[in-house]
């Protein structure tokens, strides 16, 4: 039987792009899984010393450093592996270091002055979430906002110059991972949440200190330092929509737990968000086949290869149907337990996680839509859809939970994610003529 199964998998991956695919996903795949993995380590902890009102601390002190990270990078991060290769490319690799000084001076200012906001504002905004216990979170997640954004810098700088086992290792994962480890050693009684985020800054510290030696190992082999042509203000226009795209996603990501925090309370955070990360297990496989994909689908559009990139989109909706389906029924059958490995209290929350796996299944099947949409040349309509799909999670959230509570968050969170999923799927089906659904194109994709 198992040599059957991989009998299956090595004619399913063949020796060709889609192997290509598969052997190029497997380590973002690692990184991705040890990263989720990595959430629920944390998770589990902070259920077993504390309650779900400890998680809710964590989770919104957590969704805070995200946030601001993701607006002190200002897209940078992602101009940053598009010039390397550039660079490289026209034999100017002396420009990458003028590159990386350049955009680690702008976003280590712009990160200290949101850290710097954040913490002179840490009273206030606890008080905008019902009570005093989050002014010391926000405090400590001020102080990691500046350490977690230049990692992330560093991590894209490596990705950039193609060393992905250390770019897979400075990962959002491995940071949640060893703050989880530093929370089984440092950590109150009274203060469960208040030390997961605590551990969450030392485990920032580190991995910044970690990430930096790599790069400075790197730059040492450039002796030189080229000023190229290309201007700093012309890197921040590239970075600018790279920066839209980004910050509209994590809009639609976090805005159901930071209104739950506004209209409930902490505890159910604590539900809603274990909820949550049980539901987005479905698209482990989704996020790394999309990254190594990316490149691939631009490739065979400048190429004029259609008939090539149809068959990549169909394999990847492949790979994601094997893998996101299983877990799928997996949760519809078993939720409860699902939730009850965590605590009695989170199963509560069964209805949201369902609700929210009908959605994250939605996603995955729907297949890399957005990378197909920016990578050829259809861009501004993928943002016009994220801003669409933005503005309805936002008032949807607002409207249903003080309503139907954390089950109207799970309503606009999953319907939100079904609706740009099915208008992008439309919109790649109008404009390329690629159903990228699986099985779906055998019956609606013009031969």
């Amino acid at each position: 039987m198992f040599l059957k199964a991989k009998q299956f998998f090595v004619q399913l991956l063949g020796k060709g792009q889609a192997g290509e695919l598969a052997r190029g996903s497997a380590l973002l795949l690692v990184a991705k899984v040890f990263g989720a993995v990595s959430g629920y380590v944390m998770a589990f902890v902070l259920t077993q010393r504390g309650d779900a009102a400890a998680v809710g601390i964590y989770e919104l002190a957590f969704t805070c450093i995200i946030l601001l990270s993701v607006v002190a990078r200002f897209g940078l991060d992602g101009a940053i592996v598009r010039y390397v290769g550039v660079f490289m490319a026209n034999s100017e690799i002396g420009a990458v270091r003028w590159l990386y000084k350049k955009a680690m001076i702008f976003s280590a200012l712009f990160a200290l002055a949101l850290g710097g906001l954040v913490f002179l504002l840490a009273p206030y905004l606890s008080a905008l979430f019902g009570d005093d216990d989050m002014t010391l979170p926000f405090k400590w997640a001020a102080l990691a906002i500046p350490f977690f954004t230049l990692m992330n810098m560093n991590a894209e700088t490596l990705r950039g110059f193609k060393r992905m086992v250390a770019y897979s290792f400075l990962q959002q994962g491995t940071v949640i991972f060893l703050a989880a480890s530093l929370f089984l050693i440092w950590w109150s009684k009274d203060a469960v949440g208040l030390s997961g985020v605590k551990a969450f800054f030392v485990a920032s510290v580190v991995l910044f200190l970690i990430s930096q030696i790599n790069v400075g190992q790197r730059f040492a082999k450039i002796s030189a330092l080229i000023i190229p042509k290309t201007s700093f203000s012309d890197v921040l226009k590239i970075a600018w929509p790279i920066f839209l795209s980004s910050s509209i996603f994590m809009v639609i990501s976090w805005t159901d737990t930071l209104m739950i925090g506004y209209f409930l309370d902490k505890a159910d955070v604590g539900v809603y968000r274990i909820a949550f990360r049980i539901s987005t297990v479905i698209t482990f496989t989704q996020f790394a086949i999309n990254g190594i994909a990316a490149p691939m689908i631009a490739d065979h559009y400048h190429k004029g290869d259609m008939q090539g990139l149809r068959k990549l989109i169909h394999k990847i909706g492949l790979f994601n149907f094997l893998f996101s389906v299983p877990i799928f029924l997996i949760i519809v059958l078993a939720p409860s337990f699902l939730l009850g490995l965590f605590g009695a209290e989170y199963t509560s929350g069964t209805g949201i996680l369902l609700m929210l796996s009908v959605g994250q299944v939605v996603f995955a099947l729907s297949g890399p839509v957005m990378y197909i949409l920016t990578m050829t040349k259809h861009e501004k309509l993928a943002l016009y859809i994220m801003y669409l799909t933005a503005i309805i999670n936002l008032v949807g959230n607002a409207v249903l939970i003080p309503i139907y509570g954390l089950q109207g968050a799970a309503i606009a969170t999953a319907f939100t994610t079904l609706l740009w999923n099915v208008l992008a799927v439309i919109a790649v089906n109008r404009y390329l003529g690629i159903v990228s659904v699986p099985f779906i194109h055998v019956f609606f994709e013009k031969k």
